[in-house]
């Protein structure tokens, strides 16, 4: 396996200020664009959740960095931005992969719900 890097690199380079699980030195980085509201986003998370494990049971848990970036879709998911807010909110406290980040995802699902949608994070 040839060990290039040049046609794989980020548009935007992963730093400290990324929400991350992971050493930014791995060899894998995955990088999620995500709307809290979105069905299709909690899907991809929750095969995250698993190739993290994957990874991590069979090449240790420094070979893959996974970071979360906010990308609401306001158009469709009107709660998307503001669970974004919160959970930066919660970040700066140091506690984005926390309960904090649960309960916003939980009021936007709730919110959702109630009007008709059923497109969550619910369950991850």
């Amino acid at each position: 396996m040839i060990d290039d890097h040049s046609s794989s690199s980020l548009v935007v380079p992963a730093s400290t200020q990324d929400h991350s699980q992971g050493m930014l030195s791995a060899a894998v980085m995955l990088v999620m664009y995500g709307d809290y509201q979105c069905l299709r986003s909690a899907a991809v998370y929750k095969l995250i959740k698993i190739i993290r494990q994957e990874f991590t049971v069979s090449f240790g848990e420094d070979y893959l960095c996974f970071i979360f970036r906010h990308f609401p879709q306001i158009q469709i998911h009107p709660q998307a931005q503001r669970a974004a807010q919160a959970a930066v909110a919660a970040a700066a406290q140091g506690k984005f992969w926390g309960s904090p980040l649960k309960s916003v995802i939980n009021i936007s699902n709730q919110k959702n719900y109630l009007k008709g949608g059923h497109e969550n994070f619910q369950n991850l």
